[in-house]
C-alpha cells in the first residue's frame, strides 16, 4: 500500500510530505495529529490537505526539521505584513512554540 501524502497549506503555502514523516517526531503538534489513533482532531480541508493561519516562509525550516531531525535557525530578516522587518529567528520562535518543537535537543546551531 502507498504511503500516505499530506499537504499542509500554512498561510497559503503549501508543503508536501508523508504522514509518516510527521509521526517521527510523535511528541509535537503534527506528530500527534496525524497519529493514527488521533483520526478525530484532523479536519482537513481537502481531502489530505490541512490549513494552519501561521507564517508559511518561516514554517520551511518546521517542515525541514520533521524530514533531518534537526532544527537550524536562519539568520536573514523578514518583512512581517502586519509589524515590519522583524527578525526571523523571533517569527521562528514564535512558530516553534505553536508547533510544540520546543524540546532543547532538537537545537542545532
Amino acid at each position: 500500500m502507498p504511503e500516505e501524502k499530506i499537504i499542509l497549506n500554512i498561510g497559503g503555502i503549501k508543503y508536501e510530505t508523508f504522514r509518516s514523516t510527521l509521526t517521527s517526531q510523535p511528541e509535537t503538534l503534527l506528530g500527534i495529529m496525524f497519529q493514527d489513533q488521533n483520526e478525530c482532531i484532523k479536519n482537513s480541508v481537502n481531502g489530505n490537505e490541512y490549513c494552519f493561519n501561521r507564517n508559511g516562509e518561516v514554517f520551511h525550516y518546521i517542515m525541514e526539521f520533521y524530514r533531518t531531525g534537526k532544527l537550524l535557525f536562519p539568520t536573514m530578516p523578514i518583512w512581517d505584513e502586519y509589524h515590519g522587518p522583524k527578525s526571523l529567528i523571533d517569527t521562528l520562535k514564535k512558530n516553534l512554540i505553536i508547533f510544540k518543537l520546543t524540546n532543547r535537543n532538537y537545537f542545532l546551531h
